[in-house]
């Protein structure tokens, strides 16, 4: 055996062996670098996406805390104005008809920005929410509209006022009570 040819094809054995594994590690370390940088890629989208995400229920979360507010101060002078209304008792001064026309038009008007507030913003409630308020008008409705019926058709009005002021005070207030607490919780407070 001559050992310079054995030593020669080693040579070229090994030139070629190492000649095939460089090759094979860098064709694997590109296509390694290559994933790699597609799966970053797609990290970052959907970190884009996740914060998309965050951002659009944060500015939600904010809207519907300005709506809550902006409507349970509604609700907080439509209940003023409504108990002004139907008070037994009454402090009018020389012209108490027109104290009283005065009285029914404030109800009247705080009712008013109630309803048109609520229907508005009303895609901003979840059902039962809705619900409530949905009593809430309902039982507003009822008052104003019992409490002003005499003065508006000239006809007595079967329900007296004291059966009036009773529902303002005794029922609207269990409602408003329901509906402070879904409005609490909506707020996470």
């Amino acid at each position: 055996m001559n050992w310079t040819v054995f030593l020669s094809d080693i040579g070229i054995f090994g030139i070629t062996a190492a000649a095939v594994t460089y090759l094979i590690k860098y064709t694997l370390d590109k296509r390694i670098k290559n994933f790699e940088n597609a799966l970053n890629h797609k990290a970052e989208i959907f970190k884009t996406d996740l914060n998309l995400d965050s951002y659009k229920k944060e500015r939600l979360h904010e809207t519907r805390l300005q709506i809550i507010s902006n409507l349970y101060k509604k609700i907080v002078h439509l209940d003023f104005a409504t108990k002004e209304m139907t008070a037994l008792v009454k402090f009018g001064g020389e012209d108490f008809d027109k104290q009283e026309e005065i009285r029914i038009d404030r109800t009247g008007k705080a009712y008013n920005e109630f309803l048109m507030y609520y229907r508005e913003n009303e895609i901003y409630f979840n059902q039962e929410t809705c619900e409530l308020l949905n009593q809430l008008i309902s039982q507003y409705y009822d008052a104003l509209w019992d409490y002003s019926f005499e003065r508006n058709y000239g006809i007595k009005n079967p329900k007296n006022y004291q059966e009036i002021a009773k529902k303002v005070t005794e029922e609207l207030p269990k409602v408003l009570e329901f509906l402070k607490s879904d409005f609490r919780s909506s707020l996470m407070v």
